[in-house]
């Protein structure tokens, strides 16, 4: 069974305000993974404009509110930063994703797929590397 606050990271993830489909799921997710792991400015830019970067600064206070704050990524706040997205709100979105659409959509060969060049996803050294070995 899953958390209270799982579920209610879930039901904001249905909402219309957010409407999270699978497709959405994998550029999100990457655009966290990326954010977080990899300092990517141009990453975190496109997670604090979005409907679920909206809903998380909501949830959690991740910086000043309203649409398109900019989060503290890094400083002090880094690591509950780095809590909120890799232990919560991630793992929402995949078991959402999950129940609603199948688990199949959650699978990293789906996001390589996506990529549309795994050899140039498996030769990056940063990001790419990291989903190649992990799939």
């Amino acid at each position: 069974s899953l958390s209270e606050l799982r579920l209610e990271v879930h039901a904001k993830l249905a909402s219309s305000a957010v409407s999270l489909q699978p497709w959405k799921y994998w550029a999100w997710y990457s655009d966290i993974m990326q954010g977080v792991l990899y300092n990517d400015e141009d990453a975190r830019r496109r997670v604090e404009a979005s409907s679920l970067g909206l809903m998380v600064n909501e949830k959690f206070v991740l910086g000043p509110p309203g649409f398109g704050a900019r989060f503290e990524w890094d400083g002090t706040a880094g690591p509950h930063m780095r809590r909120v997205m890799l232990k919560l709100v991630l793992p929402a979105m995949e078991t959402y994703v999950q129940v609603t659409h199948g688990w199949i959509w959650t699978r990293l060969a789906v996001l390589i797929a996506a990529f549309g060049d795994p050899v140039a996803l498996a030769e990056d050294g940063g990001y790419g590397g990291h989903v190649m070995r992990d799939a």
